[in-house]
């Protein structure tokens, strides 16, 4: 999976895209907030690191001002994931 390449959806901003994995966690929230609407609307710490992890990743594919694809994987994005993780729990 690429998260610049054409199975990605493009949103509002020139070049901009949402990885799909993004896209599936964002859904899944929605449907447990839509069957549980009683519920504080509290996105999970894992969906904001993820997603903060995804845009992380994509910035550094325009790292030397041109567009350098690079494949998405868990390898390569489980650092930045961690660091949002760990972040996160320090200001929860």
């Amino acid at each position: 999976m690429y998260l610049s390449g054409p199975s990605s959806h493009r949103c509002s901003a020139e070049g901009a895209e949402i990885p799909p994995v993004v896209i599936k966690c964002v859904e899944s929230y929605r449907v447990a907030y839509t069957k549980y609407p009683d519920l504080e609307p509290e996105v999970p710490m894992l969906i904001v690191a993820l997603a903060a992890a995804a845009v992380h990743f994509c910035l550094s594919e325009w790292a030397t001002g041109s567009l350098h694809m690079v494949e998405f994987r868990g390898d390569k994005a489980r650092p930045e994931y961690c660091n949002n993780m760990e972040l996160l729990q320090k200001i929860q």
